[in-house]
């Protein structure tokens, strides 16, 4: 019966700690390097990591840029070209304890016809 308890206490330990949830959402411009911004209200706290999802077209992400409640700013640099429906690597946040986010940046632009837009969504843990 303890194995089991540890057991369960594991496995309910490790799907907390992997949850993600949807910070926001942001289309993307054709304009080279174009910055769109993300506002979270209310300001998120506790997150240790993100990542961006691009979606309905492909992408040319430079990079992101979080800022935190304190107003301080941490620039993740991706430099890379996402194709629909990819994700980016999980991101380690600077700092230590409570990482409230407040706005992020997200610097790129859609790839494809003139028009269209692709759909960045980014989520924390």
């Amino acid at each position: 019966m303890k194995n089991f308890a540890l057991i369960a206490l594991l496995t309910m330990i490790s799907s907390i700690s992997f949850a993600s949830e949807l910070l926001g959402t942001t289309k993307l411009a054709r304009h080279r390097d174009d910055a769109d911004l993300i506002r979270l209200t209310p300001v998120r706290c506790g997150l240790s990591e993100v990542r961006l999802q691009v979606n309905v077209r492909a992408a040319e992400i430079d990079h992101l840029a979080v800022q935190y409640a304190n107003g301080m700013w941490d620039e993740l640099s991706l430099r890379d070209r996402f194709a629909r429906g990819s994700s980016s690597r999980w991101m380690n946040l600077r700092g230590l304890g409570d990482r409230c986010i407040k706005k992020i940046v997200v610097v790129g632009d859609s790839d494809g016809l003139p028009g269209r837009q692709a759909t960045v969504s980014i989520f924390g843990r």
